[in-house]
């Protein structure tokens, strides 16, 4: 007879534990394992949606593990952090120049100290024992000064919420395999228990909605929700008198998430007759869209804000507070820069910060938006701009001219519009070059603020430490172990212009950590990259021929001009300075100035 398989549920806290997780179990042929990414309250829910599937064990971490313990009737198996996990991301951390800090549950700050006494490392460790005391531990590390916080995957997410840099301790395949293990020996003399409550499981899994159970007291036998609202509670108590054998009972419910149906039905089990209650979303449908225009609530917005490249990698850095200052008035925003540096999340920075972050934002892309879209934005009663104490913000706002832009000069003009909604607008404009048209007429029309944003080349020293951040955050979603680029690598990417900004910048930190199967990114993948992106980017951009390479000399001094020549010809060597110092007929030391040499 075949051996019988260990079905096993893992409950990963980010997706390169999930990855992790199925590699592993591949090296155990009577393990059958499903995977999925959740956190906390998340991960309850998600196990409360499965409790009808045959599991005989499942793994999770940290405190999501110990959530799941508690509502499910399966054995949980918690993944230890390990001291080789913790030494891995102290290291990758001291790439990065400042101080540390390491925060955590008791299981967390015991190996750090054991570690940091041993290694003679000196950080701050500070001890938590439940989830609410998390982000005032975070506030008081704050309040010290910049420090980058070393922890877990609970702290790791108040902390991007506080925007504070984090490096998440990430499990590796030594502590998976330990968990595994266990669940091998755990299923051996655990046996097969359970299939109690198993047709209101079914139910509930079936119905998938949020359900609750009451009986004739008003008392509650079964809930799905971790937490039950007080006030939903009350409500269900006052209706359940309403409720009757043959017909349902509905009326409407509203939570911070939107509007909810709620239906009551009797029902009969085991010889009793209690009421059930299940919540369904109360949508209306939306009969038109307009192209070019999208809103975001501020659950959407913070969403897209905190997984940007801008927010994971630090980016705001000394612009933050000025950043909440124009936040925190009425006044319109110009924000002006290069392609890719940042200006959309800037604008979801400023809305997120703001007074009117409980409405709506609206975006509005004037290089997209057709001629219908634009007539209703401007004419249409239901459009936002009709509003009040909402975020409108255009984007592109130098495709804006002829017949759109003086409709858009006199609504701004004629209608008061700045006084009833909150404008934020973005214009792509080169470094130290003067405005626009129409960004330029408007900036003198209304009077806004004007935040300029830095193209990523001048912040060349910074770019080590953002490269890191970043690294940290694609370990997270990819299961691997990157420290950081080596020496070489750093140089390399400090040294290019960087056209495109932190999208281009983020593009290639992907691909390196893609191609990149060792602890640290290569110079030769480095430089080959770089190369190509050269290219790409002088198809447009350059205007002098260098040897079989295009040299930009727009706006650039004769240093700046020698400078990407040279790199030009290492491009094309394939990184190898020897062999492009003896094409340029110089020395290495010549070459190495020229590649390390500070320009204004």
């Amino acid at each position: 007879m075949a051996q019988s398989q260990i079905r096993i549920l893992c409950i990963a806290p980010y997706e390169g534990m999930r990855t992790a997780m199925l590699k592993e179990a591949e090296q155990y042929p009577q393990i059958s394992l499903d995977a999925y990414t959740a956190n906390l309250a998340e991960g309850v829910e998600l196990v409360r949606n499965l409790e009808n599937v045959y599991y005989d064990v499942i793994i999770s971490r940290g405190g999501t593990a110990e959530m799941i313990a508690a509502v499910s009737h399966l054995p949980v198996i918690s993944i230890r952090i390990s001291v080789y996990d913790l030494l891995r991301t102290v290291k990758m951390v001291s790439n990065y120049a400042g101080h540390y800090a390491i925060v955590g549950f008791p299981d967390i700050t015991r190996t750090a100290h054991v570690l940091c006494d041993l290694l003679q490392i000196e950080a701050d460790i500070y001890t938590v024992r439940s989830e609410s005391e998390v982000a005032g531990v975070l506030r008081s590390i704050s309040e010290k000064g910049p420090q980058k916080v070393i922890c877990d995957m609970i702290t790791h997410t108040i902390a991007r919420e506080l925007n504070i840099d984090a490096f998440l301790i990430t499990s590796g395949s030594e502590s998976i395999r330990d968990a595994l293990d266990q669940a091998v020996s755990l299923h051996q003399t655990f046996g097969k228990i359970r299939r109690e409550n198993l047709y209101l499981q079914k139910y509930v899994s079936e119905l998938g909605c949020p359900l609750i159970v009451l009986n004739d007291n008003g008392e509650v036998l079964y809930t799905s929700f971790s937490e039950l609202p007080p006030q939903l509670l009350t409500l269900l108590q006052t209706h359940s008198k309403s409720v009757g054998t043959h017909h349902p009972h509905k009326f409407l419910y509203e939570r911070e998430t939107g509007l909810f149906e709620v239906t009551g039905q009797r029902i009969r089990i085991a010889g009793r007759n209690d009421i059930l209650f299940h919540l369904q979303p109360y949508t209306i449908s939306v009969k038109e869209k307009n192209i070019g225009i999208r809103a975001v609530t501020q659950t959407e917005c913070a969403h897209l804000f905190r997984n940007s490249f801008f927010s994971v990698s630090g980016s705001m850095g000394e612009m933050e507070e000025r950043l909440r200052q124009m936040a925190r008035t009425r006044r319109p925003v110009m924000i002006s820069g290069e392609t890719g540096s940042g200006k959309e999340q800037i604008a979801r920075a400023i809305y997120l910060n703001s007074q009117s972050v409980h409405s709506p934002m609206f975006t509005v892309d004037c290089a997209l938006i057709p001629d219908k879209s634009w007539d209703y934005l401007f004419s249409h009663e239901s459009s936002p701009l009709n509003g009040r104490d909402l975020t409108v913000y255009f984007q592109h706002l130098e495709t804006v001219s002829g017949r759109r832009l003086t409709q858009f000069l006199a609504a701004l003009t004629e209608t008061n519009l700045s006084s009833r909604i909150r404008l934020i607008f973005s214009t792509d404009s080169h470094e130290n070059a003067a405005l626009p048209e129409a960004p330029s007429l408007i900036l003198n029309r209304v009077s806004c603020l004007v935040l300029s944003m830095p193209p990523l080349r001048s912040r060349r020293d910074e770019i080590p430490s953002l490269a890191s951040l970043y690294l940290a955050h694609l370990n997270m979603n990819t299961g691997k172990q990157i420290i950081g680029p080596d020496p070489d690598s750093s140089r390399l990417l400090q040294s290019y212009d960087w056209p495109g900004n932190y999208i281009q910048f983020k593009h290639v930190l992907t691909e390196l950590a893609t191609i990149t199967e060792s602890s640290y990114i290569r110079s030769s993948d480095t430089a080959e990259l770089l190369g190509r992106e050269r290219q790409m980017h002088s198809k447009t951009a350059y205007t002098t021929i260098f040897g079989e390479n295009c040299i930009s000399t727009t706006g650039k001094t004769l240093e700046e001009i020698t400078r990407d020549a040279v790199l030009s010809v290492l491009d094309a060597c394939g990184g190898n300075q020897s062999k492009a110092a003896r094409q340029l007929e110089i020395s290495r030391s010549t070459l190495w100035r020229y590649l390390n040499r500070e320009t204004e």
